[in-house]
């Protein structure tokens, strides 16, 4: 995290309505990047606003400024889920009727969305930053390492231990490991 996003979160924590508004404009493009990845297409937009009402909205409640992107990209996590939840129960597909279709059908890519968000939720707040940064912002090491204030070989290194712990997460998935999904 960048110095400048650091007091823009302690600021919008602390009521600063110019820096909120500083801060939502500045993460947007991330959350709908992430949003993108997570939720089916037609509910990106929601999840993005949803997100970001979220934000606005409890921004003051938040515990400590490194927790900011992780707590962020949890929400955008749950609004997809949420969303997909809904639009299974509205079309009145159950579960089990999800996961007896053939095929990379809609179940299979839900699931396998929810086993690589578990993944991700279950690395330590370090790992989890710089996964994101790098594989899901495509952000350079370079890049990476002057927004979260580190070295560029600590960013190599977390990243090298992520994927790892990733991999070994989801290689436990049968899902995964029958879609021959590997991590980077």
């Amino acid at each position: 995290m960048r110095e400048s996003d650091h007091a823009r979160i302690e600021a919008a924590r602390g009521g600063d309505e110019r820096a909120l508004r500083s801060l939502l404009e500045v993460y947007r493009p991330d959350v709908r990047r992430y949003a993108r990845r997570l939720c089916q297409s037609e509910d990106v937009e929601e999840a993005v606003q949803e997100t970001l009402w979220v934000l606005w909205s409890r921004i003051g409640s938040l515990r400590t400024v490194a927790a900011f992107t992780g707590w962020v990209f949890r929400i955008v996590q749950h609004e997809c889920l949420r969303r997909a939840r809904r639009t299974a129960r509205d079309s009145g597909l159950a579960l089990d009727v999800l996961h007896s279709m053939q095929g990379w059908e809609a179940a299979s890519e839900f699931e396998m969305r929810l086993d690589v968000a578990a993944a991700l939720a279950a690395l330590s707040t370090e790992h989890r930053e710089v996964v994101l940064l790098c594989d899901v912002f495509e952000l350079t090491a370079n890049e990476a390492a002057e927004r979260l204030s580190i070295s560029v070989q600590a960013v190599k290194s977390r990243l090298h231990r992520a994927r790892l712990h990733l991999r070994s997460a989801l290689q436990a998935k049968p899902l995964l490991a029958e879609t021959r999904v590997s991590v980077p």
